[in-house]
């Protein structure tokens, strides 16, 4: 006499959150990881990043860059590293800031002056080099609470 196995299932609620609670983990670790596609052919790692190491980091938002690429770019937190295959073609380098406050203002010097800014970031174009630009992020009152330096670095790579 042969008995037929019913499989058990676990209820569908329960398998449906696990799923979520690992494609958001995913989904976070490719976004840290810096898989961003054509953007990552043309953007090598950032310098070592700063890290918020103060409350005020932590409240008023941090500093990144990215160079841009006909990809849709993500600000790198602290820095950002990028090729060009010309000399004598500018390329944009985009400062910004990640996880801005709103009611504080965020101000860019540095580096070179922008050619285009918001409240929360401030393109350069340039020619390969080292670039620092440091934000100075104020409250509501105008107190200064933070300033961050964040370096762009873009290289020439002939032939790319």
């Amino acid at each position: 006499m042969s008995h037929a196995h019913t499989p058990t299932r676990q209820p569908m609620q329960s398998r449906s959150s696990s799923t979520l609670r690992l494609l958001s983990l995913g989904a976070a670790l490719l976004a840290s990881a810096g898989c961003g596609g054509a953007a990552d052919l043309e953007q090598g790692e950032p310098p070592q990043p700063t890290v918020a190491t103060s409350e005020a980091a932590l409240t008023g938002g941090t500093g990144g860059c990215y160079v841009d690429t006909p990809a849709y770019d993500y600000p790198r937190p602290g820095g950002c590293f990028g090729f060009t295959r010309s000399l004598t073609v500018k390329k944009a380098i985009v400062f910004d800031m990640i996880s801005p406050v709103s009611g504080y203002t965020y101000q860019w010097s540095g580096a070179a002056s922008c050619s285009a800014s918001s409240t929360t970031w401030c393109v350069i174009h340039v020619f390969p080099g080292v670039y620092t630009s440091t934000v100075t992020i104020r409250d509501g009152s105008g107190n200064v609470v933070d300033t961050q330096s964040v370096t762009a670095e873009l290289e020439y790579e002939p032939g790319m």
